[in-house]
C-alpha cells in the first residue's frame, strides 16, 4: 500500500467523524420551539361619559410568527353607574403561547340634573256660565324621570261667577326640579244683550229690555218663578239684574199666574193689580230638577236635597218665637242653626200652590212674615222678610217685603247648612 492510498483512507475517515460532529451528513436538522407570546396593542385607559355609549376599543395583535390572530374581549362597562371598569384583551398564537392587555374604562359621575319637568295644558279654556268646569288634562314630559303627574292649583273656577280665573299645574321631578303651566279659565257672563234682548245662560230664558202692558208670541208673561230669576236684592233701588230698560219709579209688574212685583224694591205681593210686565220666550228655558224634600220625624227637621239646607220645623209656641231682629239671630243661634237667607227662605215657598213645600207643617210658628239674614238695601234698617199663612189668599201669603224696622216683633225659622 502506498503513502497515497493510506492518506486518503485516514482523509476519508476524518471527514466522517468531522461530519457527525457537525450535525452534518444525511441526518434531518431539529427545528427551533417558539415560546414567545403575541403582543396586543390597546389604549391603557378609555373615558365614557354617564348614560352614554360605551364600544370597546380595537385590538391589535402582532406576534413573532404567526399573522392574522385577533384578539378576545371580557368584562362590562356599565355606563349608568359611575367608576373605573377593567376590561381584559386576550390572543393566543398557534404555539400556545397567550398575551393579554387591559383598558381601564373611566365612567364620569353623573352630571346634576337641573332641568325642570315640561308641563303641556292648553292655554285658555272657556267655560258657559252655570256649566261644568273639568281640569284640563296635563301632559308631563322630563329629560330623566318619566310617569310624573301634576299637581292642580291656583284659582277655584265657580261656574255660577263670570269672569277669568287662572289655573296652575306644578310637577317635580326627583331631583326636586320644579317646572309650572297654567290656563286661564273664562267663565262666560250669565246674560248676553243685544239691542232689544238680554238672554240668560242659567235659565235659557230670553227677556224683553223693555217693559210691555201685552206680549205676542212666542213671548209671554213672565211666571213668579220665572221673574224671580232676574230679581237683584243686592241693589238699592229697581230690583233687577243690570241691562234692563226700566223706568226707575214705583211701578208694579204683573207675571202670568197672579202676582205682582213692586220693581223698584223687589217687593212680591200676592195680588194682580199690576199692569206693567216683561215679555219673555220661554221656548228654550232651562227648567231644574228638583227632588222632593224629606222630614225626619224624630227630630223634625226638614232637609231640602235642592240646597242643602236643613230647616227646623219644630216650634208650636207662635209667641217665644215672634222676636225683633236681633233676638230671632240669637234664638236661631242658640239653636245650634242660624236665619236663613231671603234666598233660602224664598225656595221653601210653593208659589205656583201659595203655600210652604210639603213636607214642612203648614205653618209651624205662626201666620205672618218672617225673618231673613238679608238686608233690604233700600233702607239699611230693614230686613227682608217671607209671608207665610194657610190661606193662599192671604194678602201676607208669599209676599216678600222689608220689615219696617227690625225691632219689629215677628215670625222666625231657623235653618243650618247640612253636616
Amino acid at each position: 500500500m502506498t503513502n497515497t492510498t493510506i492518506n486518503k483512507i485516514i482523509l476519508s475517515a476524518t471527514t466522517a467523524m468531522f461530519l457527525t460532529a457537525c450535525g452534518g451528513g444525511d441526518s434531518s436538522p431539529t427545528p427551533v420551539a417558539d415560546t414567545e407570546a403575541p403582543v396586543i396593542t390597546v389604549p391603557a385607559t378609555a373615558t365614557v361619559a354617564f348614560g352614554g355609549t360605551y364600544t370597546p376599543a380595537v385590538a391589535t395583535v402582532t406576534d413573532n410568527i404567526d399573522t392574522g390572530l385577533t384578539a378576545t374581549i371580557s368584562g362590562t362597562v356599565d355606563t349608568h353607574t359611575a367608576g373605573d371598569y377593567t376590561i381584559t384583551y386576550t390572543a393566543t398564537d398557534a404555539a400556545g403561547n397567550t398575551g393579554t392587555a387591559t383598558t381601564v374604562v373611566t365612567v364620569s359621575p353623573e352630571a346634576p340634573d337641573t332641568e325642570a319637568p315640561v308641563i303641556t295644558v292648553p292655554a285658555t279654556l272657556t267655560v258657559p256660565f252655570g256649566g261644568t268646569y273639568t281640569p284640563a288634562v296635563a301632559t308631563v314630559t322630563d329629560n330623566k324621570d318619566t310617569g310624573l303627574t301634576a299637581t292642580i292649583g291656583g284659582d277655584t273656577v265657580d261656574v255660577n261667577t263670570d269672569g277669568n280665573y287662572t289655573v296652575t299645574y306644578t310637577a317635580t321631578d326627583t331631583a326636586g326640579n320644579v317646572g309650572t303651566a297654567s290656563t286661564v279659565v273664562t267663565v262666560t257672563p250669565q246674560y248676553s244683550t243685544t239691542d232689544t234682548t238680554i238672554t240668560d245662560a242659567l235659565t235659557g230664558l230670553v227677556w224683553d229690555k223693555t217693559a210691555s202692558t201685552t206680549c205676542t208670541a212666542p213671548k209671554t208673561e213672565p211666571t213668579i218663578a220665572q221673574f224671580q230669576t232676574i230679581l237683584d236684592y243686592t241693589k238699592s233701588s229697581l230690583a233687577i239684574v243690570d241691562g234692563f230698560t226700566l223706568d226707575n219709579d214705583d211701578s208694579h209688574y204683573k207675571t202670568s199666574d197672579g202676582w205682582d212685583i213692586r220693581l223698584k224694591y223687589g217687593h212680591i205681593n200676592n195680588t194682580t193689580a199690576a199692569t206693567k210686565t216683561i215679555c219673555v220666550d220661554a221656548s228654550n228655558e232651562i227648567v231644574p230638577t228638583r227632588q222632593a224634600l224629606t222630614k225626619d220625624v224624630d227630630t223634625n227637621e226638614v232637609t231640602d236635597p235642592n240646597t242643602g239646607l236643613v230647616w227646623a220645623d219644630t216650634a208650636t209656641d207662635t209667641a217665644r218665637l215672634q222676636k225683633p231682629l236681633a233676638d230671632a239671630v240669637a234664638y236661631c243661634t242658640g239653636e245650634g242653626m242660624r236665619l236663613p237667607t231671603l234666598t233660602e227662605l224664598n225656595s221653601i215657598y210653593d208659589r205656583v200652590n201659595k203655600k210652604l213645600l210639603a213636607p214642612f207643617t203648614e205653618i209651624n210658628n205662626g201666620s205672618g212674615h218672617y225673618w231673613t239674614s238679608t238686608v233690604a238695601e233700600a233702607d239699611a234698617t230693614q230686613n227682608w222678610t217671607v209671608g207665610f199663612s194657610p190661606t193662599s189668599t192671604d194678602a201676607w201669603s208669599g209676599q216678600v217685603t222689608g220689615t219696617l224696622n227690625t225691632s219689629t216683633i215677628t215670625f222666625v225659622r231657623c235653618v243650618k247648612d247640612a253636616e
